[in-house]
């Protein structure tokens, strides 16, 4: 009788352990980024070094931030938009980088591919709100907006791939 519970004990830790190892599927820092056009962007890249890769052909919008003291600014490329805010540190910072073409995560989910390619990427952890599957990390605090990365599906097929750096909430 002792056995067979010490057996079960042991069985029961094993199974227990085993539980708790690394999940390959848990988002991570270094998976908020993405390559567009053959260009990484990262959510802790600085918003110059972005603009430096992708050069000076683009559209910028700037409006008095509600949230931050000065302008939140949006840079747009053909296929690719950038979303920046002030810091207090006086520096423009990444909010999110967006890109509905030529784009695929650094674990090999791009435009085109399916909900399941995602799902077996980036495991089942999402919420989804209409065609947008989010994957988020802890967030520092209520008044922020956790880092993460979602999908645009159409019919369950990305059409277009988003990081999002942490920062305040609006």
């Amino acid at each position: 009788m002792k056995k067979t519970a010490l057996t079960s004990l042991c069985l029961l830790l094993c199974v227990l352990l085993c539980a708790c190892g690394s999940d390959k599927t848990a988002l991570k820092t270094e998976d908020l980024s993405m390559t567009v056009d053959g260009k990484t962007v990262s959510a802790d890249a600085s918003v110059a070094s972005i603009l430096e890769r992708f050069g000076p052909d683009y559209e910028m919008a700037e409006a008095v931030s509600c949230v931050y003291s000065g302008m939140e600014r949006t840079y747009s490329y053909e296929h690719f938009i950038l979303y920046t805010y002030p810091g207090d540190d006086g520096q423009e910072h990444l909010m999110e980088a967006y890109a509905d073409a030529g784009a695929q995560t650094s674990r090999g989910v791009k435009v085109g591919d399916s909900l399941k390619d995602v799902e077996a990427a980036y495991g089942s952890d999402y919420t989804r709100a209409g065609g947008v599957v989010t994957f988020s990390m802890e967030g520092a605090n209520e008044q922020t907006v956790p880092a993460g990365i979602y999908f645009e599906l159409s019919d369950d097929i990305v059409t277009a791939i988003g990081i999002v750096a942490e920062h305040r909430a609006q």
